[in-house]
């Protein structure tokens, strides 16, 4: 009696289980990683929530499709279908990152899939002539074959392309996962792109007047013209003018995608301002100065009140009565992005407020106007 074939359990399981559920797998792992897009060389620029939504409506459209049916029969071009949506969307995070390099890749599966069309056009069209060359054939045999080619054919169309996005994109996703966390990029100011250097004085109250041509680099005209990360560099040497006038220690001004409609966070466990990319691309100097200082005057009030003993006899005078409210405030803190009336006028954001404006009147005066 011939022995029996070991059936293959691991086979089995990921044809029954697994590939069944890859949609809703891929689907889970970007909602447990979510990310913002914000392609500055296109102008994109969309919020997790509304990327997250985007590809999951992609995604049940995608499933829907009649194209589906190709790759029934094949558990290898199944899964490739199933594995498109996420691909796309990896290429767009990647592009946050190496942009020409996505246009490049994006350009190639483009020529390649309209080579293959071109190639399968041609070859059917000879196939449909030599089957109704052959004169041994009737005309229903003729076109049964024909009808088999085509099936044969539309089944190919679609799982080539699947095969050659697969191939040229999984650099993209393997990048995305293992290098950037499937993530946005944060960017960090350099020095040197600085267009304007702010210099250090040894006076407090000197130190607009000895920074007034740093200062005027600030003028809309010269703003506009300036690249994103000249913007950065810029930003972040005027909030280390802004904390030589506070005397408390600068902190790193980065910029990356923020939600939620926020322009810019000053992060006192990470101890960084971070600034909204689109923002930051978008926003005119004075708008840019104004949320720097606003910032800036955060990180003072965590200096104080990380250096500060809240329940010193001291602090209960009426001379500390606004940092006292300063450390009820940050135990109630209200976020803005779900009550902006209750958040403007918290003492922490209500002091920041009139600091900045107050600065602001006196940055002015250094700025060319017109």
């Amino acid at each position: 009696m011939p022995e029996k074939r070991r059936r293959n359990t691991f086979g089995d399981f990921m044809r029954t289980c697994v590939l069944p559920a890859l949609p809703l797998l891929l689907i889970f792992l970007v909602y447990c990683f979510p990310a913002s897009l914000e392609i500055t060389e296109i102008q994109l620029s969309m919020p997790r929530y509304l990327v997250f939504a985007a590809l999951l409506l992609a995604s049940m459209v995608w499933q829907g499709l009649p194209l589906r049916r190709t790759c029934h029969g094949s558990s290898l071009f199944r899964a490739l279908y199933d594995l498109a949506p996420f691909e796309v969307y990896c290429l767009l995070l990647f592009a946050q990152w190496h942009f020409w390099a996505a246009v490049v890749l994006l350009a190639v599966l483009l020529l390649l899939v309209l080579a293959w069309e071109v190639l399968a056009l041609v070859d059917g069209h000879q196939a449909r002539m030599e089957i109704e060359a052959d004169e041994e054939c009737g005309e229903e045999e003729i076109a049964q074959r024909w009808r088999r080619a085509q099936k044969e054919y539309r089944n190919m169309r679609v799982r080539i392309p699947l095969l050659l996005m697969f191939l040229l994109l999984v650099v993209p996703c393997v990048m995305d996962i293992v290098l950037y966390d499937m993530g946005s990029p944060v960017y960090t100011p350099q020095s040197e792109n600085a267009p304007a250097l702010y210099q250090p004085a040894e006076d407090p109250e000197q130190v607009l007047e000895e920074n007034a041509v740093f200062l005027a680099g600030f003028s809309e005209g010269a703003w506009s013209q300036y690249a994103f990360e000249e913007k950065l560099a810029m930003l972040q040497q005027l909030h280390d003018l802004e904390c030589a006038r506070m005397g408390v220690p600068s902190v790193p001004v980065l910029a990356e995608p923020l939600d939620g409609g926020t322009l810019a966070v000053f992060d006192s466990e990470t101890m960084d301002i971070t600034v909204s990319t689109k923002y930051l691309n978008t926003a005119t100097a004075w708008d840019c100065m104004y949320t720097i200082c606003h910032e800036t005057y955060h990180r003072q009030q965590s200096y104080l009140m990380d250096n500060l003993d809240k329940d010193s006899p001291l602090l209960q005078t009426d001379y500390f009565k606004q940092i006292r409210e300063w450390f009820e405030n940050a135990d109630n803190y209200v976020d803005g992005t779900i009550d902006y009336d209750s958040y403007t006028v918290q003492p922490l954001e209500a002091s920041a407020n009139a600091w900045a404006e107050a600065e602001m009147e006196q940055i002015a005066i250094w700025i060319p106007q017109g």
